[in-house]
This record gives C-alpha cells, structure tokens and sequence, in this order.
C-alpha cells in the first residue's frame, strides 16, 4: 500500500489548490508528514508574502526549526518566501 501525504492551499478561506503524495510502504508517517511539508514549502512559497502552514504533526514542527532546511533553493521555481510560519 504505502504511506500517504497531502496538502490543500486556501486563498480568502477558499481552498485553491491540493496536492496529494504516496510514499512506497517502508517509508514511515514521520517521513510522509516531511514530504506534505516540503511540497508544500516548495509551491506555496513566493515573493514576499507571509506563509502560514498548519500541520497536525508535532513531530514534524519540531524537527524542523527552520523550514527552508526542508528544501533545495534550485527545486523553487519563483522567488522564494523567507517569511514561513509553521503552526501545530
């Protein structure tokens, strides 16, 4: 079967976008919550808006303190935001 990420993007309270991941089966729920992270870092973060991520993960926020640890600059295809605020 395999482990399963996803992610959904609101603008204005209307979900706008989702993006939905597998991982093969050895892989572990920790290791999914960092995927649905990173996507979401990767695509949602541009210009010089304000990001805001909420997760159910705990883990996950903790083990990353600072977000952009999470990605390579060169996956971004736009200007990538600094300003990212991961919320539990």
């Amino acid at each position: 079967m395999g482990t399963g990420c996803f992610y959904c993007a609101f603008e204005n309270g209307v979900k706008v976008l989702e993006w939905k991941g597998k991982l093969e089966k050895f892989h572990t729920v920790f290791q999914a919550e960092l995927m649905g992270l990173k996507e979401t870092i990767i695509k949602e973060c541009r210009g010089n808006e304000t990001t805001k991520i909420s997760t159910d993960g705990l883990s996950s926020v903790t083990a990353v303190p600072d977000p952009q640890t999470l990605i390579n600059l060169s996956e971004t295809s736009s200007p990538f935001s600094y300003r990212i605020e991961i919320y539990w």
